[in-house]
């Protein structure tokens, strides 16, 4: 898998790569990784990671709504 790969299966459909590296970039440099994350990341993040299907069906339902 390419670090874009990766990256793309974190966001939702709505997000901005771009902004998504930024950000990254941003919190990496000020060793702060998660303080500026959503919640809506953070559940973008959790369906990218989890097997579970049931769960992550109702994650994407919830990131899509």
């Amino acid at each position: 898998m390419t670090l874009l790969d990766e990256i793309d299966d974190r966001l939702t459909r709505l997000q901005s790569r771009s902004a998504w590296i930024a950000q990254a970039c941003h919190g990496r440099l000020n060793d702060d990784d998660h303080a500026d994350i959503t919640t809506r990341q953070l559940m973008a993040m959790l369906h990218a990671r989890i097997e579970d299907e049931t769960l992550k069906t109702l994650l994407l339902d919830r990131l899509t709504s």
